[in-house]
């Protein structure tokens, strides 16, 4: 109740400011990166044309995702190259991200380059999180550390949608699957002073199995004021609250089918952030950004579970593990970028954060299996990256970082270097080069399995995981149709996991490697027939030699879509090899195809149909969690 009063508050305000943000005032153009789908601001921290980047970039636009009809982040994500997403089952279930073999902490996920809440155990909701108010999500695969602390896998930045002149609203409507309803509905406002955008969404399944009912209703608001010529103000904020039915794996330990869990997750999440930008001359810019974040997980109703011994003999019984996992986060930046002149130019940004973690036992029997813990760190952070334009085809990036922590991490230094030449003038072909290295601190959650919750006064022997990568590709452009590669050679040092033990879950440490490609070829077929083909390969391998789990060796993808008059219609197929699960258990190859097509009646109106899974063929994303069948759902959706 006091979510959607938050929603319909804001609303409210919106509603309240619409006939004051139309108020006659002096004409001010706004930043072009904010509205110009072909801009990228991930990659280097300004804004570059997709031209300029390489094909470790990859951007899906608003136009991408409303005509594919996907409906959360995972689903946008699951058609990267180089990006495996393993899910414990349907809609809003934890989700896994492994970009280039990397842990899912290692990839950074940001909302208008902020960092969002990383949720339990660094793996940010991301079966959670919709497609409300997002405009774009632009993806940067490989070692980002230094222009973002620990993102040694990658970046993520969803950008939110916005209004481009005067006043638009859409109320997006659909059913299907297994009771399945969702509701979105969108606000946008933009004048010469003001680009506003706000979004409540509802979505609530019953699951395809029992005990996997799902609800989500969430609110997202970015707001950019120009108070003036030279300041611009900016306020992001995010809310979501979700239910999830916890079915657990279909196996207990000894491979034994068992009886479905009634486990409920539920999660409240929060993020607010204020901004303020000051343009003190046309070739120097200074932002101040505040960002407050909250990450609440309540498990209630989890089953009782046993102990056992190496010989399987009980050994004890633990009635109840019900728990409250709490992240807290507050972050302050400023960054200051500006230009030497036409042929370089440079951002320094400081960063100071505070990240706390809270886990406690709720006793309903009076027993639990939970450990009470808290812990907590702070990082004082420097960093900076520069382009030098050596000639008109060709240029250099470096930048380097160094975090501060306290407790008993060491200090940490990050660094990159990239060049990247065109071949002709008419950049037909562009060649690039990178090296980095950089550091993240270890998933405090896997650092408290072991000898004590208490980490920072007891264990000594704590690293930070250390990245080294080597990246080389290329794209060109074929008629109208872009081909691009890139070849990566990655080396994880420390890296932190937890595997399960005669003791259960265990600290243990392992050097790695990933080493792979991705490659693809889009463009147009005909007039109205766009096309994308890609293939990843990744050989990911720890220091004995052996496969790391939930890696597959071989990930293909194909989108086709087709334009009509009235109609557009598109098929996505993905196919999966060579993916091996705890236990070295190899699960099956499988191949996953869905269709989906909008029926365009006016300018106002239109309905649509996505069909998950068409082939409806039976795989697992993990070792005892069955993929969904197939599903079917069908829409509407309506402007104002």
């Amino acid at each position: 109740m006091i979510k959607i009063t938050h929603s319909l508050y804001l609303l409210f305000l919106f509603t309240a400011c619409n006939g004051v943000s139309f108020a006659q005032v002096e004409e001010r153009e706004m930043d072009p990166v904010f509205q110009m789908e072909d801009f990228v601001v991930t990659a280097s921290r300004f804004g570059q044309a997709l031209s300029e980047l390489s094909p470790s970039v990859s951007v899906f636009s608003n136009k991408t995702i409303e005509e594919g009809l996907y409906l959360n982040v995972r689903d946008v994500l699951n058609q990267i190259p180089g990006v495996y997403l393993a899910a414990n089952g349907g809609m809003g279930k934890v989700t896994s991200m492994f970009t280039r073999g990397s842990e899912s902490n290692h990839t950074a996920i940001l909302l208008n380059g902020r960092r969002l809440p990383t949720g339990f155990s660094g793996q940010y909701d991301l079966g959670q999180l919709s497609l409300s108010n997002v405009g774009s999500i632009e993806v940067v695969r490989g070692d980002n550390s230094s222009l973002y602390g620990g993102a040694i896998g990658g970046v993520v930045n969803i950008r939110s949608d916005f209004a481009t002149g005067g006043l638009k609203q859409k109320l997006k409507l659909e059913v299907g699957s297994d009771n399945a309803k969702f509701l979105n509905y969108n606000y946008g406002i933009s004048n010469d002073r003001v680009n506003a955008s706000f979004a409540i969404n509802s979505a609530n399944t019953d699951g395809y199995q029992e005990n996997s009912a799902f609800d989500r209703d969430s609110a997202n608001l970015y707001f950019i004021y120009a108070l003036n010529e030279s300041v611009d103000l900016d306020f992001q904020y995010l809310n979501y609250s979700t239910s999830l039915g916890v079915r657990g794996s279909l196996f207990d330990y000894k491979g034994d089918l068992q009886p479905p869990s009634n486990e409920v997750n539920k999660t409240k999440a929060y993020m607010y952030s204020p901004g303020v930008s000051f343009n003190i001359s046309d070739s120097s810019n200074l932002k101040v950004t505040a960002n407050f974040s909250k990450n609440e997980l309540t498990a209630v109703e989890t089953n009782t579970y046993d102990e056992f011994d190496s010989d399987y003999n009980l050994t004890g019984r633990v009635l109840n593990s019900d728990k409250l996992f709490v992240e807290d986060i507050e972050c302050l930046e400023a960054t200051y970028d500006f230009k030497y002149n036409e042929n370089m130019k440079s951002i320094v940004g400081i960063l100071y954060e505070k990240r706390k973690y809270q886990e406690s036992p709720i006793d309903v029997f009076g027993i639990s299996g939970i450990s009470n813990f808290e812990v907590s760190y702070d990082t004082k952070s420097l960093f900076t990256n520069s382009i030098y334009r050596i000639d008109s085809l060709s240029e250099l990036e470096f930048g380097g970082r160094v975090d501060s922590f306290s407790n008993n991490f060491d200090t940490s230094k990050s660094g990159s270097i990239k060049y990247s030449k065109s071949l002709n003038n008419e950049v037909n072909t562009r060649i690039h080069a990178k090296y980095s290295y950089g550091k993240n601190p270890p998933d405090l959650l896997i650092l408290a399995y072991g000898d004590s919750y208490n980490f920072f006064l007891s264990d000594a022997d704590i690293q930070l995981e250390t990245i080294r990568s080597n990246e080389i590709g290329f794209k060109t452009d074929i008629g109208g149709h872009e081909l691009g590669f890139v070849y990566f050679d990655n080396f994880i040092n420390n890296l932190s996991t937890a595997p399960y033990g005669l003791n259960g879950y265990e600290r243990v440490l392992v050097d790695s490697s990933q080493t792979g490609s991705e490659s693809y070829l889009s463009g147009k077929l005909a007039d109205k027939v766009q096309y994308s083909i890609s293939y990843s390969y990744l050989d990911a391998k720890d220091d004995e030699g052996n496969q790391l789990i939930r890696r597959p060796k071989h990930k293909w993808m194909l989108s086709v879509s087709r334009a009509f008059t009235d109609l557009n219609i598109g098929l996505n197929v993905t196919k999966v090899s060579g993916l091996l699960d705890s236990g070295d258990v190899e699960l099956e190859d499988y191949s996953v195809a869905r269709i989906f097509g909008t029926y365009t009646v006016n300018d106002s109106c239109s309905f649509h149909f996505r069909l998950e899974n068409a082939l409806d063929e039976e795989h697992s994303f993990l070792k005892g969690y069955p993929a969904p069948p197939r599903q079917g759902y069908v829409g509407m959706t309506y402007n104002f």
